[in-house]
């Protein structure tokens, strides 16, 4: 061949007419077919996941996915231009970006999904807070997909002979592979805890076949990103000049065929069907769900509190569900600031303000009262109020002129020990200081909450029934039999369906209310959410 042909780089001139494909820098011609094949399925596979999300409202797993495959589709692209010119530059350098940080996409769209798994069947069962997933997870993706299309781009402009080139789009393949596995590893570790808490849950509701489905679906496209990972790094770990480099079928195979596959696995482990909408779109959903619950809150509830007369307690005390310790933690500050203790809400959440006082001389009676009840309280200055305090406050009292006290449920989620604390509090409300539980009785089970099950006649009938044996429980005129059948509450039917275990922190508040009420019945009301009733109780 003439010396003046050059087969690789910005200045080649070789075309198939005057040089053979054996010496262009893959030492073959792509497949056109393949390379066809694999643009129409990815093309397929896109217009699933553009529907699937658009259906589902689920805009940041289509946002991995839409780019995903519109950057495989690019690459492919590339390799048929090289098909008609296997010396081709642009093809070249359009393909081994592309295809090579297409998968990154993929890697984050199901990093975004674990989050949603681990809301789904309970936090409790974690080690980590659910954002966790995404907040470690996603940055290592970005770092991952940068560093492949940085080394994908600096090797190519050298016939892959720039060692530093190489070896940065091997870290960023090394750093892709050790990501998914530290995310396997999460993975495995929270199945181990939720099928320990399974294990000694003497009721609890089936997973449905659906989420079986899908958790293996998301378990296979994991496995072959890994294989398709494993498999580039031994490609380029010799650069250009290696024999897998050269090998057309093993790429089809562990790259194209690998990808394909995973990318068709998570329209089938699409988060749509499986926890409904988007985050923002239940929390809009939420909004209209709760109208009733917020009209009580800015109505009913002043009322029974008799706020704005001559009654109105001198102190509220909130048994708050979203504050679990060993023993009775009381806040005793002068002022308290708020913990926004969520994640995933509109900006404007994070801006609320509730500027009540606290009262450090009631805290010190609630703790005088659980003393003389044997209990063990604990004075806590520091922690800000959680919004089991501060967004019922906001509807109830907006002047936030009645100081607060916050009060914590227990870890143990002991009836008696609860029951007790609530004893303890009766006597506060003899000296004009209302006692307010916060929380979600009638039901509290995210991975119900936010899938399909509530929206069924026989899920419905079964939540109807658990409040009917809330109720009966809750309503005992003698607070000893009051005690004594919530003392049993988690022998009832549907008790671990509606609070899982590990869970029972929004029933705890009632049954510390329920201590609180003395002798008497109490009286209730229902609000409509997601169309369940939703039980509230009180005493005179």
């Amino acid at each position: 061949m003439d010396s003046t042909w050059i087969t690789y780089g910005p200045d080649e001139n070789c075309t198939l007419a005057l040089c053979p494909a054996s010496i262009s820098l893959y030492e073959y011609r792509p497949s056109l077919a393949a390379n066809t094949i694999f643009i129409v399925l990815f093309g397929v596979a896109l217009c699933l996941h553009l529907f699937q999300g658009i259906k589902w409202r689920s805009w940041a797993f289509l946002f991995a996915m839409f780019w995903g495959c519109v950057a495989e589709m690019i690459g492919y692209g590339g390799r048929i231009l090289m098909w008609q010119n296997p010396f081709s530059f642009p093809g070249f350098l359009t393909q081994i970006i592309c295809i090579t940080i297409g998968p990154a996409f993929f890697s984050a769209a199901i990093y975004l999904t674990l989050s949603r798994v681990v809301i789904y069947l309970g936090v409790e069962h974690s080690r980590f807070s659910p954002k966790l997933y995404y907040w470690l997870f996603i940055p290592c993706d970005v770092v991952s997909l940068t560093l492949q299309a940085a080394g994908g781009a600096s090797s190519s402009t050298s016939s892959g002979n720039s060692k530093a080139g190489v070896d940065i789009a091997i870290a960023g393949l090394s750093f892709q592979v050790f990501t998914l596995t530290v995310f396997i590893g999460l993975a495995v570790d929270y199945a181990i805890c939720y099928a320990r808490g399974q294990h000694t849950r003497p009721s609890v509701a089936k997973l449905p076949t659906s989420f079986k489905v899908f958790t293996g679906f998301l378990s296979l496209a994991i496995i072959l990103i890994l294989i398709r990972c494993c498999y580039r790094i031994d490609e380029l770990s010799n650069g250009y000049s290696g024999p897998l480099i050269h090998d057309q079928g093993l790429f089809i195979g562990l790259e194209g065929v690998m990808i394909i596959l995973a990318a068709f696995a998570l329209n089938v482990a699409h988060p749509g069907p499986i926890f409904g909408r988007s985050r923002a779109t239940d929390l809009e959903e939420s909004k209209e769900g709760m109208v009733e619950i917020v009209a009580s809150l800015r109505t009913r509830v002043p009322q029974l509190l008799r706020l704005g007369t001559p009654e109105a307690p001198r102190a509220i005390v909130i048994v708050t569900a979203h504050w679990s310790e060993g023993n009775p933690t009381i806040s005793n500050g002068k002022k308290h600031n708020l913990l926004y203790d969520y994640y995933g809400f509109p900006p404007e959440s994070y801006k609320l303000k509730y500027d009540a006082p606290g009262s450090p001389e009631v805290a010190e009676e609630v703790a005088q009262a659980m003393k003389d009840e044997g209990l063990q309280p604990e004075m806590d200055a520091e922690r800000g109020w959680d919004h089991g305090v501060f967004v019922p406050m906001l509807l109830i009292h907006p002047a936030a002129d009645i100081p607060i006290v916050q009060v914590s449920v227990l870890s143990s989620e002991l009836p008696s020990a609860h029951f007790a604390m609530g004893r303890a509090l009766s006597r506060l409300r003899d000296s004009n200081v209302a006692i307010v539980g916060s929380g979600f009785a009638s039901f509290h089970n995210l991975r119900i909450m936010f899938s399909r099950v509530a929206g069924e006649p026989a899920f419905r009938k079964r939540n109807e029934e658990w409040s009917h044996a809330v109720s009966r429980a809750v309503k005992e005129k003698d607070i000893s039999a009051r005690e004594e059948a919530l003392s049993k509450w988690r022998e009832w039917p549907g008790a671990y369906e509606m609070h899982p275990r590990g869970g029972a922190e929004h029933f705890l508040p009632l049954v510390v209310c329920a201590g609180a009420g003395g002798e008497g019945q109490a009286k209730s009301y229902t609000d409509s959410f997601m169309g369940l009733d939703m039980y509230s109780y009180y005493w005179d």
